[in-house]
């Protein structure tokens, strides 16, 4: 802000005063999507939200990085959310997810460009809503469970190989790279870490699933 008002902007600072007015106007209309929905939130959901979305954030901090300056391999650190976004539905667990991919940022600020921000942060995390879209298509608990967090991975994994591709060819470690060989690159950088991690997180899901503890979660938090 002293910048703005000294008329002092860097470069870094422009980004960051992107991020921030976007990262604002998508968090506003988020809670404005939520304020339409027809199932308000209780206190117990939101305390459901934030006990899910604490545990989240100390899971993803066991974590092993097998790429630099990216993403790491965690301890299922998405599934405490996804089991919220589950029980609560497309709206709460989008608004979760945008809010677990700020905290994210907080805690291990990085960004190229303000496009990338909106992709690894806020979109691929928003990925959780996704989990509860099949409950009603499929109606055994733990294949829909299990179906909804792949498809919330493949997502995720849409948004980073798409900023991926965007920073590489913005040149962040080379020159410019042919378009094939940014998408490939990206392709494979995002690979090693996100399956490894989906992997985890689906095991530990169908886990929680199958020796019914999904259900005395959902007891608790929902009824």
């Amino acid at each position: 802000m002293l910048a703005l008002l000294t008329d002092e902007l860097d470069g870094k600072t422009l980004i960051t005063l992107y991020i921030s007015i976007g990262a604002a106007i998508l968090l506003a209309a988020v809670i404005v999507t939520l304020c339409f929905t027809d199932k308000r939130l209780s206190s117990r959901a939101l305390a459901t939200a934030g006990v899910t979305l604490a545990l989240s954030f100390v899971l993803s901090l066991f974590k092993v990085a097998p790429v630099t300056n990216g993403g790491s391999i965690t301890l299922a650190s998405m599934l405490p959310i996804m089991i919220f976004a589950y029980f609560y539905g497309f709206a709460p667990a989008l608004l979760t997810g945008v809010i677990f991919g700020l905290l994210q940022f907080i805690s291990s600020p990085y960004v190229l460009h303000p496009l990338t921000f909106f992709l690894d942060y806020v979109l691929a995390f928003s990925c959780i809503a996704i989990v509860p879209l099949f409950k009603k298509v499929i109606k055994n608990k733990t294949w829909s469970f299990v179906v909804g967090i792949t498809a919330a991975y493949v997502f995720r994994f849409i948004m980073h190989v798409t900023s991926g591709v965007i920073y590489f060819n913005l040149g962040a470690i080379w020159a410019e790279l042919p378009a094939n060989t940014a998408i490939t690159y990206s392709l494979l950088y995002n690979v090693v870490y996100l399956v490894p991690d989906y992997v985890i997180t689906a095991i530990f899901g169908v886990i929680l699933s199958a020796t019914k503890a999904l259900e005395k979660i959902q007891a608790y938090a929902v009824k």
